[in-house]
């Protein structure tokens, strides 16, 4: 079972990547995330939090690159009357390089966000990243520049689709209970 709904993302990211010859690395052990929100017990008793991996480390740049995944809700509890599509995922993704981007600079890795929201909507860097993919499937399997880029954006709205399914299947049981 998905500990997170955006961990379909990153699987297919990581999928992604593997096939485009990136070497991709799932949840590699960086100390430029920050503190996981987990937290582990030692053999002694003790209580230790541990640093947050990278959704997927890979040869994306000359540094390595820490590739964190994010799956956002467009739906507020009081939504504007003028709804922009994309703005919640573009939130995010500012928010995710202000947190993470010159830790990382420092630890010696590149980072990119990939964010997108539950209606499918991709923000800015994400699309870069999936043009970016296509182009290598286009040389690493021999693609045709379509097939590439409609492969890498079915495959990614497959996983937002299949994501947010569990999440509500998930809440939905936990909702039986009460």
């Amino acid at each position: 079972m998905f500990e997170r709904h955006h961990e379909e993302v990153t699987y297919a990211l990581h999928t992604l990547a593997s096939d485009a010859n990136l070497q991709p690395r799932l949840k590699a052990p960086v100390q430029c995330l920050g503190l996981s929100w987990r937290k582990y017990i030692t053999s002694d008793g003790r209580i230790v939090t541990a640093f947050r991996p990278a959704d997927i480390l890979l040869n994306w740049d000359v540094p390595e690159t820490c590739f964190d995944a994010a799956v956002v809700s467009p739906i507020k509890k009081n939504m504007p009357v003028n709804f922009e599509p994309g703005a919640a995922a573009s939130a995010k993704e500012d928010e995710k390089y202000c947190m993470h981007e010159d830790a990382c600079a420092a630890a010696g890795y590149g980072f990119r966000a990939f964010v997108v929201d539950a209606f499918g909507v991709l923000a800015p860097d994400a699309k870069s990243i999936l043009k970016r993919l296509a182009s290598l499937l286009e040389v690493t399997k021999n693609y045709p520049e379509y097939l590439a880029r409609q492969l890498v954006h079915r495959r990614i709205s497959f996983a937002v689709h299949v994501g947010v399914a569990r999440q509500l299947v998930a809440r939905r049981e936990w909702d039986f209970f009460f």
